[in-house]
């Protein structure tokens, strides 16, 4: 026997000779106080040691506070005391329970080779196992983090608690009522850890055994012959389910009618078809199990190292299938809590009502579907049992494939198995329902293939419209606003059947004429006038080729400029100072537009000038028709001479226009390209006249005005006004100025 020291057995307190009774324990027992708690006051609890005298102690001290409290407080303080004695019992009982020890009994290998259905019990104990060991650990996990929160809310609790100079008796037991808690949930989880532990151990000698089994079984050909006779009766099940499925969907909406007795009847047939619905799933989760199942025999009998493709294609299928099945099983289970909701609802409703009887026959229906649903919602745990065997069977299968292919091709299958899910999931994600259209729903996949409908409709219409552009490039017959034009109307048809297209790939039933007329209507009479005017007035423009791309316009507003385009909502005319203004369409129907190259590009400018009284008027039409003709831009044929007149013979001057043609729009060169503004071309035979007059020596007149004063300073003569103005200066600048004179 080990000999401890003096002072180790001086200081523990288990040893009953210990002189020294005052340990921290003991120190912290003795200082218990409710009206002042420090940081530690719970730790005796958590020591079996002293947690008995601890809890005593605790209770003597909550009795005497509620003893000594006014017996008008007595209540607010009762319910806590009453909630904290009953946290310290089951605190004593936790920490009592001992740790769970787990015997696990040893797997008997020496019961030799195996059955086939040996095999399938051990199987569903394995993953029975292994489903406790995960909603176990998922469960622990769940209560770590709730302890977590607590243990966080207890530290704030107790600083807040020891910030306060002086707390109340009531703060003091919702901290002990705080910590109680923590205590008690830190206990149940050390116990249901213990108990997860244990269930691991256990899992794991069951998975031996499993595996045990899994090596020594042996197929027969029996076994084979079952599976594929079992299958022919689940096919012919599921052949039958489909035809009376069928036949009760057909036979539903003929039921009709107000009445309880005929919404209770209604009721019965939406059950057949929920039993039938599940009778068929239940059935084809069999089928698929049966199929896992001989894949798996048929392997174990010949062990053939290669797969072929139609094994791993419907080893893919079987996945997929699996997940399909998972999401029907979840479906069906919403499709009968709600019918037992409806029930529910009409049972009450027929309740109320009761007072014939067709109403009590149909009481008793509903109580019939009420039982008979709630057999239902039990069934589904048959299913979902079905699905894990099909899904643990479905893993051993794919981990032997792995085996088979090798760790390479191994990956490689793993590698097309996760992109052949991710592709499925992101199927499953673009096929989701979005919102209606009416009663069509609209997915993301419909959006974006309206979107790739509208882009394929642009980009033909644009090489289109370029090809077109390209050949009437080398026709020079052809004007180019001509092509503009028919570009444009090209464009806006194929984009508008492109956009028909797209809607109907869709759903969208444009045979509705009356509901999309009333939608337009709606959305022009509040928004969308303005543009659907300026949008036919487009049209209008580009039919009626009023003005085209190319002709000099000059607006009501004073604008002037060349059409550069004409779109769908406005025109955009480039100004000689090359500025781009846009103009609404609808501007140009309602309003006056000069065209000055609507029919022709020729025109005549009207340029006045005068010259002095006394000129020779032949000899100024002389010159100026030589001007004229100076001038790059004059037009000179026998339909466009240039002219002189005299138009007047004014304040000043002989008043004369020159009358010269000018040819001005994209037929022209360069240079009368420079000149498209009628400031411009009066520009620039303003200069030449000028230029020819004054060399010739000819005057230019301008205004001349005689002013006649005839009263200043009471003076009608100069000289009077000069002597009047002498007068009004003082003496010193007057003999100043008579000095300088």
């Amino acid at each position: 026997m080990m000999m401890l020291s003096p002072w180790v057995q001086a200081s523990n307190p288990l040893n009953p000779g210990n002189p020294h009774k005052d340990t921290a324990a003991e120190v912290a027992l003795n200082q218990l106080n409710l009206s002042e708690l420090n940081a530690d006051w719970w730790k005796p609890l958590a020591d079996h040691t002293q947690r008995e005298a601890t809890s005593e102690k605790l209770i003597q001290l909550l009795n005497q506070a509620w003893m000594n409290t006014p017996a008008d407080q007595q209540d607010d303080i009762e319910e806590l005391i009453t909630s904290i004695k009953r946290m310290l019992g089951t605190l004593k009982q936790l920490q009592q329970q001992p740790t769970l020890t787990t015997t696990i009994e040893t797997p008997n290998f020496s019961q030799g080779n195996v059955s086939w259905q040996d095999w399938l019990e051990s199987l569903r104990k394995n993953q029975a196992a292994q489903t406790s060991v995960s909603e176990a650990s998922l469960e622990i996990a769940q209560k770590e983090a709730g302890q977590k929160l607590l243990s966080r809310q207890v530290d704030d609790l107790t600083a807040h608690y020891l910030s306060e100079t002086k707390p109340n008796l009531q703060t003091s037991l919702l901290l002990i009522e705080k910590r109680l808690m923590w205590l008690i949930s830190r206990e149940s989880l050390r116990l249901e850890k213990a108990q997860l532990a244990a269930t691991k151990q256990r899992a794991e000698s069951i998975e031996q055994h499993f595996k045990y089994i899994q090596n020594n079984l042996i197929i027969t050909d029996n076994d084979i012959k079952n599976l594929q006779r079992k299958a022919d009766q689940l096919n012919k099940t599921i052949e039958q389910l489909n035809d009376k499925l069928r036949n009760l969907q057909a036979i539903l909406p003929t039921i009709m009618g107000d009445d309880s007795l005929t919404q209770a009847k209604q009721l019965q047939t939406k059950l057949a078809v929920l039993k039938t619905q599940q009778n068929l799933l239940h059935a084809q989760t069999q089928l698929s199990w049966n199929w896992l199942s001989e894949t798996y025999v048929t392997r174990k009998q010949q062990p053939i190292p290669n797969w072929n493709s139609a094994q791993r294609q419907r080893l893919n299928d079987e996945n997929s299938y699996l997940n399909d099945f998972n999401q029907q099983t979840h479906e069906l289970k919403q499709r009968i809590e709600r019918f037992r909701e409806q029930t529910l609802s009409a049972m009450t409703i027929t309740d109320i009502n009761l007072a014939s009887r067709d109403l009590a026959q149909a009481k008793r229906i509903y109580q019939q579907l009420l039982e008979q649903s709630a057999l239902l919602s039990s069934k589904q745990q048959s299913i979902s049992q079905q699905l894990a065997d099909n899904n643990t069977l479905l893993q051993l299968l794919e981990l032997q494939l792995r085996l088979d292919d090798g760790q390479l091709k191994g990956s490689l299958h793993n590698i097309s198995r996760t992109a052949q899910d991710a592709w499925n999931t992101t199927l499953g994600w673009l096929n989701t329902s979005l919102f209606k259209m009416g009663e069509t729903p609209v997915t993301t996949a419909g959006i974006m293939r309206v979107v790739l409908i509208i882009l394929i409709a642009w980009w033909f219409s644009h090489w289109l419209r370029k090809a077109i552009s390209r050949l009437a490039g080398r026709n020079q017959k052809i004007a180019d606003a001509t092509i503009y034009t028919l570009n444009r109307v090209l464009h806006y048809l194929i984009m508008l059947i492109g956009i028909m297209v797209a809607l109907s790939s869709i759903g969208l039933d444009f045979s509705n004429v009356a509901w999309i007329a009333g939608a337009l209507s709606v959305g022009i009479g509040f928004g969308l006038q303005s543009i659907v005017n300026n949008f036919v007035s487009g049209l209008i423009i580009m039919f009626e080729r009023s003005l085209k791309v190319g002709d000099f316009l000059e607006l009501q507003s004073g604008v002037t400029g060349t059409v550069s385009q004409i779109n769908m909502r406005s025109t955009i005319i480039r100004t000689p100072d090359n500025l781009e203004i846009v103009v609404p369409n609808s501007e140009f129907i309602s309003g006056r537009v000069v065209n000055w190259t609507l029919t022709d590009n020729d025109r005549r400018l009207r340029i006045p000038f005068s010259v002095e009284y006394g000129t020779d008027k032949e000899l100024v039409v002389r010159l100026i028709m030589q001007a004229a003709r100076n001038v790059p831009y004059t037009l000179e044929d026998k339909n466009h001479e240039p002219q002189v007149w005299m138009t007047r013979m004014g304040d000043n001057g002989l008043e004369f226009e020159l009358l010269v043609w000018v040819r001005q729009g994209v037929d022209v060169d360069i240079e009368v390209r420079r000149a498209e503004s009628l400031q411009g071309l009066s520009a620039a035979y303003l200069w030449e006249i000028e230029s020819t007059l004054r060399n010739a020596s000819i005057g230019m007149p301008f205004p001349q005005r005689d002013h006649y004063i005839r009263s200043i300073l009471g003076q009608n003569s100069l000289e009077g006004f000069v002597q009047a103005l002498n007068a009004l200066k003082p003496p010193s600048t007057t003999s100043h100025q008579q000095k300088q004179s």
